[in-house]
């Protein structure tokens, strides 16, 4: 309370001096020029090279070690900010590197150690040992200095005024340290020693541990160590200064927030069967493999998997990606099945998309070919599954490789599936308001990185609207910079490849497949709601105040005032996206105002961040490369306001499931999915599915003017983008988790879509999926149900109704286990080759049998119904039953339990997992009288280890 009335009485004091301040203002546009004019008049031969007052805002560390407490662990925060510091004291930029400098260096050593053949975590460790004059605040006064041209002017001897220390951090240069590794090298390298001239360093010795001491230089550039949370090390570094011989020790963290226990340890170890490193002409895959069941080890049935996007400062492991996106053991359950999972490490994983698919498709032809030579006599062809960024090069890829098969004969892609998770068809999202705070900090250390990131090929490929690409123009004096949305040329480019370079005869150029692979089913997910904005959601509106502060605070030139402000963005009119305004005043002699105001004109819609969809919480999280950790950073470290912390959507699902922009450009990207009859999973139903859907079945002349995809997923949680394992609608009650039950379902999706337990077959002409020229040529495809196999016109909601006819340059296989129906529309052309067989391989315990219904005599009368058994929460046991009637329901319902042990509690739940209503179990049929409002919720009973959980609907 004290502390918060004695902030309070400085913010009055500096807010009335500033409105009766006669002194013109000295506004800042850059930190250095500003530095160089207050500073102008010192002679930089008295303080001998560096004065720490230039930063103007020193880090924590700084300001501590400036008072005589060097009691600190270091870390990359720690080190980093220090360095900013320094970069910024020293007049002559000539004598230490600068921001951009020391960043190329960490980016060249990433990227180095990026491109090593084998997995190993490699990470720098970095040191400073500087020793800077200041003036010491105190002496900040008109008895030692006039205030003439906004610029200090000595009134007496100068040599008095400066003090001297040296400021010390020690430190792994490690920005990402959830990176999956369980083991990792710390590396000399001398580019990141930074010492002033009057220091010279005889030893660095590291102890991790309590460990013994090893001497770490040039000759012995590499200490072992264990990825333990926490794990504290010691430097022990002897060096003269000004020719006297100091023994200073340094601790800094090696893993500090990395979460490793024993149980990760175990997470991240052995999970590939096989690991390769393959090299192409643009960048190098390591590639991990899981076998498939009885494929003895070798490439038979490939399910090609490609990662997210990743900048240079971020290594994955290969475990890593394993335990990332195995999400309810999904990459196990497809090796069970027999299938190849092969997951793709790009070196480097942020390279243009045009480059990574044109490796990518000769990967394709690489593993094609194994698996061909492996089997020579089997035909399974190839599934291409791409997250994020990883999708526009697995669609960059298949669309070329179709391109060239048509017109030069280059080997088929022989790939059946294309499942992009998460991808930005239409474009991603990095908010302009975030642009615009990483484009005001890019001097900075983190802000270098940051903008890095935003500007390097991948990125500049996916983003919609890019800082870059847009008209940026500035006011006389820098306060103003005037943003016109646009894409960078880049983006263009790769939009107009998409759209005109990969045409061929069996281009789809009528609708919006035209630039989406022609010869795959091609199904699309999307994490994130479906049927909400965040207007209604989260009552985010145009222009809301997203973050603010406002406080002031003591510092190194005495007083400063500090008023931030984030906003949503509006566009069609001018808008305030990014405000900041600093006054820093020193010792009262004249203000110095750091102030910006970022304004955005766009189109007819609101920016991106407006859209529903899954979001991306780096831009709120506090590390080093979030606006948020920017600005509170390098000013301040009061928290400010967050007016909706992780909600700000990365990536909307209009861009993941490509639906037509026409269509939602002037609803603010809004469109739900379920209510425009995307999300239909049967025939005749009239009910939209909470998960997934079939377009055509209520668009069926014109679902591919709607969205390119067949099938659509779109989850009805919140999910943080690609980080599967993590939602943000996770319930906090012990008794449901709901991410447990919805990934249980987009598991089994995907699952589903690449070998369903029945297989059909429709509106497939095979033998028209090649070049026609090529001869002799047979398409050869083999297909395994592992219960039922039907073949004909309309046997399936899951793809148009159409014939299947196999021309006569095809060769099909089919197998199921129990049945094989033929029925009407299947041909079977002359020349063509077509087996089925009733068999199977063991590999593969059912889950449980589909039934598609109806008399198999007549096509034209059939009732399709899938009830795959396991979407349904399977944690209790088989002969526990629950169910509710009626349903749909009014809020008042009957609950009739079957279990032979009665008692527990009935839980309803909203979708977020939020308790809305309890009862005690005593008989087996409970009456719930609630006052719940229109709706879907969840239904669990539960007692002692036995659960159960159904849905109910309130009309």
């Amino acid at each position: 309370m004290k502390l918060n009335i004695f902030i309070l009485s400085l913010f009055l004091v500096v807010v009335c001096h500033v409105r009766s301040q006669s002194v013109d203002s000295l506004f800042l546009s850059d930190p250095r020029k500003v530095a160089d004019t207050i500073f102008g008049q010192l002679n930089p031969a008295v303080f001998e090279g560096s004065l720490l007052n230039r930063a103007m805002n020193p880090s924590e560390v700084a300001a501590e070690q400036l008072s005589g407490n060097y009691n600190q662990i270091h870390d990359i925060l720690s080190w980093g900010s220090m360095y900013d510091d320094i970069a910024l004291a020293y007049k002559d930029t000539n004598d230490i590197k600068t921001i951009p400098e020391i960043g190329n260096d960490i980016l060249d050593f990433f990227r180095d150690a990026d491109s090593e053949s084998d997995d190993l975590l490699r990470q720098p460790f970095g040191l400073i040992l500087q020793d800077v004059s200041y003036i010491d605040s105190s002496k900040i006064n008109s008895n030692n200095f006039d205030a003439i041209d906004q610029q200090y002017v000595p009134k007496v001897e100068e040599s008095t005024l400066y003090d001297k220390v040296v400021l010390k951090s020690a430190s792994i240069l490690e920005f990402y340290p959830d990176n999956g590794y369980i083991e990792g090298k710390l590396v000399y390298d001398d580019r990141f020693i930074s010492t002033s001239e009057n220091i010279e360093i005889n030893r660095i010795s590291i102890s991790i541990n309590g460990g013994a001491f090893q001497v770490f230089n040039e000759n012995n550039s590499e200490i072992d160590y264990v990825r333990r949370d926490s794990v504290i090390a010691k430097s022990v570094i002897v060096y003269n200064i000004n020719d006297n011989v100091q023994t200073d020790t340094i601790d800094f963290y090696l893993t500090t927030n990395t979460g490793n226990s024993e149980e990760d340890f175990q997470r991240f170890s052995g999970k590939w069967d096989d690991d390769f490193t393959w090299e192409g002409n643009h960048m190098k895959f390591k590639y991990g493999i899981k076998y498939g069941c009885k494929n003895e080890k070798k490439i038979r049935r490939p399910i090609i998997i490609l990662p997210p996007y990743r900048p240079l400062i971020q290594l994955v492991s290969l475990n890593k990606y394993y335990t990332q996106f195995n999400f309810k053991s999904l990459l196990l359950k497809l090796s069970e099945m027999g299938y190849d999972v092969i997951f793709i490490k790009e070196k480097n994983g942020n390279n243009a998309i045009s480059d990574a698919g044109k490796d990518l498709a000769h990967f394709i032809d690489k593993i094609n070919h194994e698996k061909e030579s492996n089997f020579p006599d089997e035909h399974y062809e190839t599934i291409l599954m791409g997250f994020s960024a990883g999708g526009q090069h697995a669609r960059y890829a298949l669309m070329k490789m179709e391109k060239d098969h048509m017109l030069t004969g280059r080997k088929h892609h022989h790939t059946r599936l294309f499942i992009p998770f998460d991808s930005p068809h239409w474009g991603a999202n990095v908010p302009m308001f975030t642009q615009s705070v990483y484009h005001n900090h890019s001097h900075t250390f983190f802000g270098f990185f940051t903008w890095n990131a935003l500007t390097d090929p991948g990125s500049s490929d996916m983003l919609m609207n890019h800082i870059v690409g847009s008209n940026v123009n500035s006011s006389s004096n820098g306060e103003v910079l005037d943003i016109t949305q646009a894409p960078t040329v880049e983006r263009i480019n790769l939009v107009n490849e998409f759209q005109n370079s990969f045409i061929h005869g069996y281009t789809h150029t009528n609708d919006l497949r035209r630039s989406f692979p022609t010869f795959t089913r091609n199904i699309a997910i999307s994490t994130g709601r479906n049927d909400q904005d965040y207007e209604d959601e989260y009552s985010l509106t145009p222009g809301l105040m997203l973050f603010k502060q406002q406080f002031v605070v003591p510092g190194l030139l005495t007083l400063e005032h500090k008023h931030r402000r984030l906003f949503a963005s509006k566009s069609g009119i001018t808008t305030s996206v990014f405000f900041k305004h600093d006054i820093n005043e020193p010792n009262l002699l004249f203000p110095i105002v750091d102030k910006i105001n970022y304004r955005t004109t766009g189109n007819s819609t609101y920016e991106w961040d407006m859209a529903q969809g899954g979001h991306k919480n780096v831009f709120y999280d506090d590390i080093p490369t979030s606006p948020v950790f920017l600005l509170r950073k390098y000013g301040s470290f009061f928290l400010g306001t967050k007016h909706y912390e992780e909600k700000i959507n990365f990536l909307p699902l209009v861009s993941a499931l490509g639906i037509n922009p026409k269509i939602w450009e002037n609803n603010n990207l809004f469109y739900n999915v379920k209510d425009k009859g995307l999300m239909l999973n049967q025939f005749n139903s009239t009910t939209p599915s909470d998960l997934f859907g079939y377009p055509h079945l209520d668009h069926p002349n014109n679902h591919f003017d709607i969205t390119p995809f067949e099938a659509v997923y779109a989850d009805p949680q919140t999910y943080d983008h690609i980080k599967l394992q993590k939602s943000v609608d996770d319930s906090q009650n012990e008794n449901i988790v709901l991410d447990d039950i919805f990934l249980v379902h987009l598991r089994n999706f995907i699952i589903d879509e690449v070998e369903s337990d029945v297989v059909c077959l429709q509106n497939q002409i095979v033998g028209q999926n090649h070049a026609q020229w090529l001869d002799p040529f047979k398409y050869k495809a083999w297909y395994d149900a592992r219960l039922e196999l039907h073949i004909g016109n309309k046997v399936t909601p899951k793809t148009d109704p159409g014939d299947y006819i196999i021309k006569e340059s095809g060769e099909i296989r089919v197998t199921a286990e129990q049945v094989i129906r033929i029925k009407s529309g299947f041909h079977a052309q002359e020349g063509s080759s077509f087996h089925a067989l009733i068999g199977g391989d063991g590999c593969y315990r059912s889950r449980g049998k589909s039934n598609i219904g109806g008399d198999d005599t007549d096509d034209n009368n059939q009732s399709f119904s899938f009830n795959d058994q396991d979407l349904k929460h399977t944690s209790s046991r088989e002969e526990v039953t629950m169910t509710a009637y009626p349903n749909p329901n009014n809020g008042n319902f009957t609950v009739k339990l079957k279990s032979p042990n009665l008692g527990g509690h009935l839980y309803v739940y909203n979708t977020t997992g939020r308790l809305l209503f309890e009862k005690k179990v005593t008989q087996s049929e409970e009456t719930l009288t609630t006052s719940l409002e229109k709706g879907v919720y969840l239904l669990r009973w539960v007692n002692g280890k036995e659960q159960k959980t159904t849905k109910i609907v309130v009309q």
